[in-house]
């Protein structure tokens, strides 16, 4: 890539200085248009012709099609303008007369409009002719750019607003920055500030969803719970966030329940589960299913069966079935009596399948 470079600007320095191309016609061959084109404005603004490499830049983005070289085009007018609107802040300092701060101001302003507009290098090319005019003219100018850029910012605006509208925070947040940086005392009385702030805190906040989601596959609960507690700060009513908060809170009690169980306390487990289910909600597989295992087991140790219990375990049981047919109870921690209940369960459920083909277990 820098071989290749160099000849170009071979190429273009042989054309400025008005000698024979020392590459031929076949070799130049090899670069698209705006590659040459690119090689043009790197040499414009090598010499300090700002405005003439800026409009190059523009000739060079309209003719290219790829989007990574587009994007790396656009970094290199971004670099131009700023690097132009320091030089001008420079020539400010040695204005020598109220005429001459007045071009500059002009110039300083319309570079929030040359980039920005289809008109690309016709912008300074129409501004050239005033400010080589009359103090008339001068004014015609000023007029003439104040008017560009209220007109541009207030697309920038409303593109703004759409993409929000629209849940493109990232794209949003771009057009309030081109907003702000084309006319900062305009952005501040329209408050578009606190607008940006929300936007970034929604960028910030899905950013943390996706990973306390990764947290989560990691089984790494605590920083997860954290991750979207954070996002939850940010951006309020995320799905993601609040589904994998109640799935740790789920993981949590399992793990409570099952060590009151083991312990020997298994009206410490129910407790926990169904206190659970108050808090996330129907639809988590396993608290179901140790829910229903649980009633199971305090039916099956007392001397009398509790029918209401045990018909509470059958409708545990159902949920589970619903929400996954092939699910299987683990073996290795609960007793066969439980596992045939669930099994005669799953064989009057509708949608239960009596072949189980995988080995998902409550555990």
């Amino acid at each position: 890539m820098l071989e290749k470079r160099l000849l170009i600007v071979i190429l273009l320095m042989g054309l400025l200085l008005g000698a024979h191309p020392v590459i031929s016609q076949t070799e130049t061959g090899k670069f698209t248009k705006a590659e040459l084109l690119e090689a043009e404005a790197r040499e414009r603004e090598r010499v300090g012709d700002y405005p003439a490499a800026m409009e190059v830049y523009q000739r060079a983005l309209k003719s290219e099609t790829d989007i990574r070289e587009g994007e790396e085009l656009q970094k290199s007018l971004d670099g131009v303008i700023k690097r132009y609107y320091l030089d001008l802040h420079q020539r400010a300092r040695r204005a020598s007369s109220r005429r001459e701060m007045m071009k500059i101001t002009i110039l300083a302003l319309s570079l929030g409009v040359e980039g920005r507009t289809e008109e690309g290098g016709n912008v300074f090319r129409k501004l050239g002719g005033w400010l080589r005019g009359s103090d008339k003219d001068l004014e015609k100018a000023m007029e003439f750019i104040q008017e560009r850029r209220l007109e541009i910012f207030l697309q920038l605006r409303k593109e703004a607003e759409e993409a929000n509208r629209k849940r493109a925070y990232k794209q949003a947040a771009s057009l309030y920055d081109q907003a702000r940086e084309l006319d900062l005392e305009l952005y501040n009385q329209k408050n578009l500030g606190a607008q940006y702030n929300r936007i970034r805190n929604r960028i910030e906040g899905q950013r943390l969803a996706l990973e306390g989601q990764r947290l989560l596959e990691e089984r790494e609960y605590q920083e997860a719970r954290e991750k979207f507690q954070r996002a939850n700060t940010l951006y309020p009513g995320q799905a993601a966030v609040d589904k994998g908060l109640k799935k740790i809170k789920s993981e949590v009690e399992i793990r409570e329940a099952l060590l009151a169980f083991f312990d020997g306390r298994s009206d410490e487990s129910v407790r926990i589960l169904e206190a659970a289910l108050e808090v996330i909600g129907e639809g988590y597989v396993q608290v179901h299913a140790l829910l229903g295992a649980m009633y199971c087991h305090q039916t099956f140790i007392s001397p009398e069966p509790d029918i209401v219990l045990l018909e509470s375990a059958k409708d545990q049981f159902q949920r589970v079935l619903h929400l996954q047919p092939d699910y299987q109870l683990s073996e290795k921690l609960f007793s066969p009596r439980i596992l045939e209940f669930f099994e005669q369960v799953r064989s009057v459920t509708r949608g239960g399948a009596t072949t189980p083909t995988s080995t998902r277990t409550a555990q």
